[in-house]
């Protein structure tokens, strides 16, 4: 937390007044604390993609365990992206580093085994000062496709969890 990578933009970023400061993330950061989950999905828009740790490098984690997880999303994007999402650490694959990030802290400080971020939507010919556009569907039917799209992947997940090492 508090590193600011060269291309940091503080109208896309607000990375609060210290670690876990606003109130949203305090209190799921105590359910995490006291249900110890095995795994966490961060639900994002911006693009497809299927992240894991780290976002503030460009590497996954180490052992058995990381290639495992690697593994297990390179099967999800088969089941729902149908191979065109991007898969990896999200400080690889996403073009730049990101630090302090939801993903990343679950992960190393709260010791969730499987963390994830998903990037569910993305429309890459929006311009850049289209947020709205570049981050949500503009139909009620093109939000019902995605959602339709990306709601199984939660279940397939829940059954890929026996064959994670962890």
């Amino acid at each position: 937390w508090g590193v600011k990578e060269r291309d940091y933009d503080p109208r896309e970023e607000y990375p609060g007044e210290y670690p876990l400061s606003e109130p949203e993330v305090q209190i799921v950061n105590g359910i995490v604390r006291e249900w110890k989950p095995h795994a966490w999905v961060n639900v994002h828009s911006g693009m497809e993609a299927l992240f894991m740790p780290f976002d503030h490098q460009a590497t996954i984690p180490a052992g058995a365990a990381g290639l495992a997880q690697l593994g297990m999303l390179k099967h999800l994007n088969s089941l729902i992206c149908g191979n065109r999402c991007a898969v990896g650490s999200g400080g690889k694959s996403v073009g730049y580093l990101a630090h302090g990030t939801a993903t990343d802290h679950m992960f190393l400080k709260e010791a969730v085994p499987l963390s994830f971020t998903w990037e569910i939507y993305g429309d890459m010919k929006a311009h850049y000062m289209d947020c709205f556009r570049m981050f949500n569907p503009l139909t009620r039917e093109h939000l019902e496709s995605v959602v339709n799209a990306w709601t199984p992947g939660f279940l397939y997940l829940i059954a890929l969890l026996p064959s994670h090492p962890t």
